[in-house]
């Protein structure tokens, strides 16, 4: 089985592996290797991207307990160099982890629980249970979400048997070892994706729009280095506007 080093390590990135098995199959070729830090998709998360031995990766799979890494040539029986895309991966670990304080904010102030999240390639969603929320409702959520951050709690991350002395934001949906990830004092869920080691590194998060489905709310949000760029669009297309109008942004 492979052992999972973004597990424990979420900041790892890179190592060297042995490979377990080699096989090519409809023109890929499958890895299995005795370790590995590429995540593949679960849990809202996206799959990791990176090389093995330069050869780009092309998929993440699971199959009996192992991660199978496709790549488009075979990468030699030798010790395989893997190389994650950081960059990627701290916007999802960015992102995730905002959505464990954005979701528990959410509990808090409106008694509104997470019903689903999602990454995708510009913003997350996370669907919750309440019909619908005003600009005023959200400006609070962003504030307190910011306040929280601001607090630099650590997120911890650790394994258990039992969970029943726990206090978790939901019931973990499989049994026997749970992973939990915990925001020190504020949140604690369970959870297999990767996470940030503070909740000073999730700041600023804006909410772009919300939307109703299937009589709930649909949060679309942005948080850490995607705010920033959002922002920074944003404050771009403002001075543009206010050099042809000649007004000052607040009135625009």
């Amino acid at each position: 089985m492979s052992e999972r080093v973004y597990l424990e390590d979420s900041y790892r990135r890179e190592l060297a592996a042995m490979p377990i098995s080699r096989q090519c199959r409809d023109g890929r070729w499958r890895v299995r290797l005795e370790r590995t830090i590429f995540r593949p998709e679960g849990g809202g998360q996206p799959a990791d991207r990176g090389t093995i031995n330069g050869l780009p990766l092309l998929a993440l799979d699971e199959e009996d307990g192992d991660v199978v890494h496709a790549l488009a040539d075979d990468p030699g029986p030798g010790p395989a160099e893997l190389r994650l895309d950081f960059a990627r991966r701290y916007d999802l670990m960015q992102q995730h982890t905002a959505q464990h304080l954005l979701s528990q904010v959410l509990v808090r102030l409106y008694g509104a629980a997470t019903l689903s999240f999602a990454i995708g390639p510009d913003h997350s969603s996370i669907e919750t249970g309440r019909p619908s929320y005003d600009d005023e409702e959200i400006a609070a959520l962003e504030e307190e979400f910011a306040r929280r951050a601001w607090e630099s709690l650590a997120v911890r991350v650790f394994e258990t048997d039992d969970v029943s002395g726990l206090v978790l934001r939901r019931a973990p949906k499989v049994r026997g070892r749970i992973r939990v990830v915990e925001i020190a004092g504020f949140d604690r869920s369970a959870c297999g994706g990767t996470h940030v080691a503070s909740s000073a590194e999730l700041a600023p998060l804006k909410v772009l729009r919300v939307e109703r489905v299937r009589g709930n709310a649909r949060l679309y949000y942005v948080a850490g280095g995607r705010a920033l760029r959002d922002y920074s669009q944003k404050h771009e297309m403002a001075q543009r506007l206010q050099r042809l109008v000649t007004l000052p942004p607040a009135e625009i």
